[in-house]
């Protein structure tokens, strides 16, 4: 049970953890009613730019037509979150949502809740199926998938997509991926015990009828998920490969860790470093910035403008752990509710000379490099101290982000904004994300790394 709670805990990797005690019980449709109501006003009182991807106009239609499908007498937190994170969802910011239901998924799970048994990609125009937990073996990696109890494949995922935020489609296809399409799957249509599916196989249109799978024996206890990063120093005959993990959690180990690894590259004096930031969800800059310098020649800032915006929630969330020696927070409570303002970080501090690492770098990013993972590659890319290597990150690395959380007042369903715009380093705010120096596609149905071992190879070889 730890496990799970540990993933899915990370299911959105971009929202801080808050409390999994959020009610079960179901509410009146005039509560319902109210919290968008409040929902409405707090989006635009606490978001740093709510009209960044859509006008006033825009954002009341959504408003209203929400409204328009509340209309059930009783609702559950998990149909609430339903209607209410389309609406959320129109800002078109990857960073401010009402998450996933956490709480209604582990309690689903942990009492012997059953999902859809495929994994599900869009690759090359294509849904294609990724893993396969049933007991059907003739459907392997790559069959293209149709449709589901004779609904295309295609209007599925719209559907599913809709619970999502993000500011393009391609982000949004790839936050369905992480979040996979059973769980999406059970959120949006419910259990059931068989699919009827249609597939591709031998070129043949076959119609199949698939079992549920345990969602925990058989589903989260044997799947990695595609945000996975973790802790890791792998030394080859001319390359180190260090994995920092996500940029959060405990800062103390996360030094000690990087500390003695590059110790220990160092000691090798190895001619390449590559800095794996795959399937990384982000964190912290503290934590970033502090990997940077050992690679870093000079005083460096992890971006190029910071703006904040100040509000009753936010001051609401802080205040009971208010840190009064925190200049960051100081700035805050100092600012009137709803004042936007310039925060400037100070210059960051490289290791002395003989800790940093004097060789070439390479930087592994793919479309699950999120938040502070794709605003450190950025970063190490416009200041020129490395390569960056693999595909186009789905998120862009100038994003608004800097999150926080508050409840709606009568359901307690948690609401996660972007407080902040952050700038990438060279100052460009194209909406577009990190693009790889060396492009590098990885084969989506092969269980071996094609991404690094591609790299390693071109290592052997001198590079232009």
């Amino acid at each position: 049970m730890k496990r799970i709670i540990h993933r899915v805990l990370l299911l959105w990797i971009l929202v801080p953890l808050f409390s999994l005690a959020q009610n079960s019980s179901n509410f009146a449709r005039e509560a319902v009613l109210a919290d968008l109501d409040y929902l409405y006003e707090a989006l635009q009182q606490t978001h740093i730019d709510a009209f960044a991807y859509m006008s006033p106009k825009e954002l009341e239609q959504a408003y209203q037509k929400t409204r328009a499908t509340i209309i059930q007498d009783s609702l559950s937190g998990l149909e609430a979150t339903e209607l209410l994170q389309p609406f959320v969802a129109q800002l078109k910011n990857g960073h401010t949502a009402i998450p996933f239901p956490i709480p209604e998924y582990i309690a689903y799970a942990s009492e012997g809740g059953s999902l859809f048994p495929l994994e599900v990609i869009l690759h090359e125009g294509d849904y294609k199926v990724t893993a396969n937990w049933s007991k059907e073996s003739r459907i392997v990696p790559g069959t293209r998938l149709l449709a589901i109890n004779g609904e295309p494949i295609a209007e599925i995922f719209k559907n599913l997509y809709r619970q999502l935020s993000g500011e393009r489609l391609y982000y949004l296809q790839a936050k369905a991926e992480y979040f996979s399409l059973p769980r999406l799957y059970w959120q949006i249509y419910g259990p059931q015990d068989t699919f009827k599916v249609s597939v591709e196989l031998s070129g043949q249109i076959q119609e199949l009828e698939l079992s549920s799978v345990a969602a925990l024996d058989d589903f989260e206890y044997n799947r990695t998920d595609a945000v996975n990063a973790e802790m890791n120093l792998e030394l080859t005959a001319n390359a180190a490969i260090l994995n920092p993990g996500s940029f959060k959690d405990d800062l103390n180990i996360y030094k000690a860790f990087i500390d003695s690894s590059f110790v220990e590259i160092n000691k090798r004096n190895l001619p390449n470093l590559i800095i794996d930031l795959r399937g990384n969800g982000g964190g912290d800059d503290s934590f970033a910035d502090y990997l940077t310098s050992y690679i870093a020649d000079k005083p460096f800032k992890w971006c190029s403008e910071f703006k904040l915006r100040s509000s009753r929630q936010l001051k609401e969330a802080l205040a009971p752990n208010r840190d009064t020696t925190s200049a960051y927070q100081n700035a805050i409570f100092s600012k009137a509710e709803g004042e936007v303002f310039d925060y400037d970080f100070p210059l960051y501090q490289p290791q002395p000379v003989s800790r940093r690492y004097q060789g070439k770098i390479y930087v592994l990013i793919n479309r699950h490099s999120y938040s502070q993972a794709a605003v450190t590659a950025a970063q190490i890319q416009d200041y020129g101290w490395g390569t960056i290597v693999g595909e186009e990150t789905a998120e862009y690395p100038s994003l608004y982000a800097s999150v926080f959380n508050f409840s709606l007042p009568n359901t307690g369903i948690p609401v996660v904004v972007s407080k902040g715009l952050i700038v990438r380093v060279s100052g460009d705010r194209s909406e577009r994300g990190v693009l790889p120096d060396i492009e590098i596609a990885n084969n989506p149905f092969d269980s071996e790394d094609q991404q690094l071992k591609k790299l390693l190879q071109i290592l052997k070889q001198p590079l232009d």
